[in-house]
């Protein structure tokens, strides 16, 4: 699945071989650190991709050459 998610988020669909695409919106501070984490889509519905994706986000670091607080979105893909 391409990231180390939480045990038991979108499991089923990863042994049904079904990926999935979610988009998250980041706060994300002016250390890099993501403060806070929103599913703005998430496709196909109903597999818990989009709890997949907020425990993977949730972990990301970025350089944040503005330093300050920034909002940006974000793709995560999970392949069959």
């Amino acid at each position: 699945y391409g990231v180390d998610v939480a045990k038991g988020n979108a499991e089923g669909a990863k042994k049904a071989g079904i990926g999935g695409i979610v988009v998250v919106d980041l706060l994300v501070n002016d250390m890099g650190q993501v403060l806070e984490a929103q599913v703005v889509s998430e496709s196909p519905p109903g597999q818990d991709f989009g709890l997949a994706a907020l425990d993977a986000t949730k972990t990301y670091e970025f350089k944040n050459p503005l330093h300050k607080l920034v909002l940006m979105s974000v793709k995560v893909e999970f392949k069959p």
